[in-house]
């Protein structure tokens, strides 16, 4: 039966991107802390999987605001979350300092749904997918220094980047440093987009509501938060094991 309120392949596909995200994030550590050769994480493949993990992850939350209550409060509460978690890493990883990563920018996005919420949904949903995935790919690269892409690309001034203010606008100053760096822009275009793509989905009575969980992967998707938050100290203290024993 589908639990009311839930559309379970949302639930299926965020909570496959977790896993993925929770493999990505042990390989870093054996990668970068422990020293295990892996060249194929350091390279265009390992670029392309963590792009795949994120992009996935921030479009199904902007479709999952859909069903969010209490959007203010949860927002402050992820964004709480994330507010621990650069403080965890202050104090036992500064070399990985997380200054505003996915927590922090997903926390901030559902803040930010609530002052956009009335256009949204009052925007024809296709017109909203296409133009958010159109400003998302054109401000893909605004942390670079540049706007577009290949040869359709333009600089960006230095003089903006030359504060320590502007980073969460995607303008990191020339000493900023975050080892999950997701700044509002652009990253705050997909969400858009992935909420404009449900409500597409609604609108057309595709929705996919017949379709039923996936037991291991529903829990998952039902405690993301809890298992963001607990899930780097596990990998840590795992790597660490493995490391001791002489497995790595």
């Amino acid at each position: 039966m589908r639990r009311r309120g839930r559309i379970h392949w949302i639930d299926n596909v965020r909570a496959f991107a977790f896993i993925n995200m929770i493999l990505y994030h042990f390989i870093f550590d054996l990668v970068y802390i422990f020293g295990v050769e892996m060249p194929w994480y350091r390279g265009i493949a390992g670029k392309i999987w963590q792009n795949a993990i994120c992009m996935t992850l921030i479009f199904v939350s902007g479709m999952a605001t859909h069903f969010a209550r209490e959007k203010i409060r949860s927002g402050l509460v992820i964004f709480g979350c994330g507010i621990l978690i650069t403080v965890g890493t202050i104090i036992f990883m500064p070399s990985q300092l997380i200054l505003f990563g996915i927590l922090h920018f997903l926390g901030m996005a559902r803040l930010i749904f609530v002052v956009f919420e009335k256009p949204l949904k009052n925007m024809r949903p296709a017109a909203g997918v296409l133009i958010f995935l159109l400003l998302f790919v054109v401000f893909k690269n605004i942390a670079r220094g540049y706007l577009g892409v290949g040869p359709l690309s333009i600089s960006l001034p230095v003089a903006i980047y030359q504060t320590d203010f502007l980073f969460l606008l995607g303008l990191p100053g020339p000493t900023f440093f975050s080892g999950d760096y997701f700044p509002i822009i652009p990253w705050i275009f997909l969400y858009f987009a992935g909420y404009s793509f449900f409500a597409l989905l609604k609108e057309t009575g595709h929705m996919g509501e017949h379709l039923r969980p996936i037991k291991g992967l529903s829990f998952i998707a039902r405690h993301t938060l809890i298992i963001y938050v607990i899930h780097q100290p596990v990998l840590y203290g795992i790597s660490l094991l493995l490391w001791k024993v002489g497995i790595i």
